[in-house]
C-alpha cells in the first residue's frame, strides 16, 4: 500500500469538499439575497467530474476484488468501502444543498406573484 493506492481517493475527497463549499457559498449568497448564480456552472462541473471519479474507482476496485486480481485484498477492500461512503455522503450533501437552492427559488417565484 503505498500513496499512489490512496492518491485518486484523496483528490476524490479534495475536489468533493471544493464542490460542497461551493454549494455552501451559493446557498449562503442566496439567503443573503445576493446573486449566486455564477458559482452554478463551476459547482456542477466539479460535482460531475468528482462524481465520475469515484464511480470510476469503485469500479475497478470492485472488479480487482471479484476477480481476485488484487495482491492486497484487505487494503483495496477498505478503499471501496471509503470511496462508496465518499460517494453516498457525497451525493446526500449535494442533494440537499441542490434542493435548498431550488426551494428558495420556487418560494420566490411564488411570494412574486
Amino acid at each position: 500500500m503505498g500513496y499512489a493506492n490512496i492518491w485518486s481517493l484523496f483528490g476524490s475527497a479534495n475536489q468533493l469538499l471544493g464542490a460542497l463549499s461551493l454549494i455552501a457559498c451559493a446557498v449562503f449568497l442566496m439567503h443573503t439575497k445576493r446573486q449566486g448564480w455564477m458559482l452554478w456552472v463551476p459547482m456542477v462541473c466539479m460535482l460531475g467530474v468528482t462524481f465520475t471519479a469515484l464511480t470510476l474507482k469503485i469500479k475497478s476496485l470492485a472488479f480487482a476484488l471479484i476477480q481476485s486480481t488484487s495482491t492486497n485484498t484487505f487494503g483495496d477492500g477498505l478503499q471501496l468501502v471509503f470511496a462508496v461512503l465518499l460517494f453516498i455522503l457525497g451525493v446526500i450533501v449535494a442533494v440537499m444543498g441542490i434542493k435548498k437552492l431550488v426551494e428558495k427559488e420556487d418560494q420566490k417565484a411564488v411570494k412574486a406573484a
